[in-house]
Formats: C-alpha cells, sequence, structure tokens
C-alpha cells in the first residue's frame, strides 16, 4: 500500500491512518520486516 501511495497522493492521508494501523499490528504479530519496511515507507510519504 505504502509503495503505490507514492503515485496516488489523493488518497495519501486516509491511507497513512491505515498504515499506523498496519505497522503496530505487524508489530505485534511479529511479522519482521514488515513494521520496519512500512515505516520506512511512511515517513518517505510524509515528507
Amino acid at each position: 500500500m505504502a509503495e503505490l501511495l507514492e503515485h496516488y497522493t489523493d488518497e495519501r492521508p486516509e491511507a497513512m491512518e491505515h498504515l499506523d494501523f498496519a505497522i503496530g499490528e505487524f508489530g505485534d504479530m511479529k511479522m519482521q520486516p514488515s513494521p520496519e519496511r512500512t515505516s520506512r515507507h511512511r515517513e518517505i510519504l510524509k515528507a
């Protein structure tokens, strides 16, 4: 999702909320490296 948002900027604010939720869920489920990868993409989109 984060990778797609680099091209679909209109959906970015709502998607950022979903990414925040997903990062927490990935971490809770110990799904490495998903939380780190998602966080990196989130920071790129935030800039």
